[in-house]
């Protein structure tokens, strides 16, 4: 075991160079987690609005365009058979 990961588990921070991203995102997740855990601790509260807001943000900025293009990019690598069955199998 290598000196950097002693104490932390080896789920959090993987031995191989190319898993840094994935590392920084899950340290990027525990400490955004450990902020809202002390702020709900300290009593402060984030209005309903602003949670729904910036949900639906998210949703729209963020999800929407990435789903949209997963399925052209699924539809474009696929044989011509295939496409009719994947439209109709997405709309029901």
């Amino acid at each position: 075991m290598s000196n950097r990961s002693q104490f932390v588990p080896s789920w959090l921070v993987p031995e191989a160079a190319g898993d840094l991203p994935l590392t920084v995102s899950r340290l990027s997740l525990l400490a955004l987690a450990a902020a809202f855990a002390v702020g709900y601790g300290a009593g402060f509260a984030v209005p309903l609005e602003v949670q729904a807001g910036v949900y639906l943000l998210g949703m729209v900025a963020m999800n929407l365009p990435h789903g949209g293009y997963e399925h052209f990019e699924n539809l474009r690598r696929r044989a011509a058979s295939f496409q009719g069955k994947y439209i109709v199998a997405i709309r029901l």
